[in-house]
């Protein structure tokens, strides 16, 4: 790491941790987690006895307008507050420091691991049903594709002269994305209820497991707006098939076969609507039984009719693929206006042309089944 960069974020860190502001700046230790797009370190002071010890310390990416930060900001707070995410000790427009939790990513396979799916399913059912105070319930999607903006500084980026040959020749295909056909195609089949408050950014890094009990928490709300509820769901499980941190160029690779099946989005979409429909008491009386005995689950279901239930998962079922299909929609746009980035090594060209194709792909499946 650059001295410098290391000495200025020791001395925000000391800035806005009294408890820390007496050390010396060889008695705090910086240590570099793995992340897609911002800086992430995990700062621990080495002298015994201080609160806060370790912190997250998150330097923001330059995101070329596809990020609201100071939204982003009153959301983290909010979260903190109702104890659904890290808590802020400091920040500004460039740095933040958080609340670190012991605990590790998950893993690409784990995201179907049954006990581990439904405890998903329950994470999110949770975060859907907050309300989120003063800030805009126009579908994320909605806002986006209506900015003109939004394809606006995608186009400029396809624009420049900073493409090799071979890649020139995918950003042609690629930026059909905002040709007018497509984007009324993809207006089209927005889904336009069940709007809820979504975090947007299930990637791995995003959920982590707790060392001490095996909660899962959700982290980095940057991208979080309202949204239909089906798109988390869709942009999880798409996200369990991309494994990141590959030694060899582009660093990831997307594994097809830790999609879930049907049935298992079956069982995840029965489990979130359950847990969906319980008050907050219901919650806390029923919701660790219920993850731990599958019979208690099916008893409570039995409280639904039948035919509405399967209605309901049906619906959600499909709502997901296409959200599976909006995802990759989505993440090419982006990865083009990141691409090239000089504070990234990480390759925002191969990872959009790899959306782009999956993104083909999927189109195909939904055309099939709408």
């Amino acid at each position: 790491m650059n001295k410098d960069k290391v000495l200025q974020y020791k001395a925000f860190i000391k800035e806005n941790l009294p408890e820390w502001r007496d050390l010396r700046d060889d008695e705090i230790n910086i240590e570099k987690l793995s992340s897609l797009s911002n800086q992430v370190y995990k700062a621990t002071a080495l002298k015994e006895g201080l609160r806060r010890n370790p912190i997250i310390f998150r330097r923001f990416a330059i995101k070329e307008g596809v990020v609201d930060r100071l939204k982003e900001h009153k959301v983290f707070i909010e979260l903190a507050r109702r104890n659904c995410g890290p808590h802020c000790y400091g920040g500004n427009n460039k740095y933040r420091l958080e609340e670190y939790f012991p605990a590790r990513t998950i893993k690409n396979l784990e995201y179907n691991q049954v006990n581990i799916r439904r405890k998903l399913a329950r994470v999110l059912a949770t975060l859907h049903k907050i309300d989120i105070p003063n800030i805009e319930k126009i579908p994320l999607f909605e806002k986006s594709f209506s900015d003109p903006k939004f394809y606006q500084t995608f186009e400029e980026k396809c624009n420049q002269n900073i493409f090799s040959e071979d890649e020139r020749k995918w950003i042609e295909q690629i930026r059909l994305l905002s040709h007018p056909e497509e984007k009324q195609f993809i207006r089209d089949i927005l889904p336009t209820d069940d709007i809820v408050f979504s975090h947007n950014d299930l990637l791995q890094g995003n959920i982590l497991i707790r060392e001490d009990n095996q909660d899962i928490i959700l982290i980095d709300y940057e991208y979080s707006a309202y949204n239909f509820r089906a798109y988390d769901i869709g942009n999880m499980f798409k996200e369990s098939t991309w494994e990141y941190g590959h030694p060899e160029p582009p660093t990831f690779k997307v594994v097809d076969s830790h999609f879930p099946n049907d049935e298992d989005l079956r069982d995840f979409i029965r489990y979130y609507l359950a847990f969906s429909s319980m008050t907050d008491e219901e919650q806390r009386e029923l919701g660790d039984r219920l993850l731990e005995n599958e019979e208690e689950m099916k008893e409570y279901l039995e409280k639904f009719d039948e035919d509405e239930l399967n209605e309901r998962v049906a619906k959600l079922l499909k709502e997901t693929k296409i959200a599976v299909m909006l995802s990759y929609y989505y993440w090419a746009i982006w990865g083009i206006k990141m691409s090239k980035n000089p504070d990234s090594d990480f390759d925002y060209f191969a990872f959009a042309k790899t959306h782009f194709e999956y993104y083909q792909k999927m189109k195909k499946v939904v055309q099939t089944h709408t």
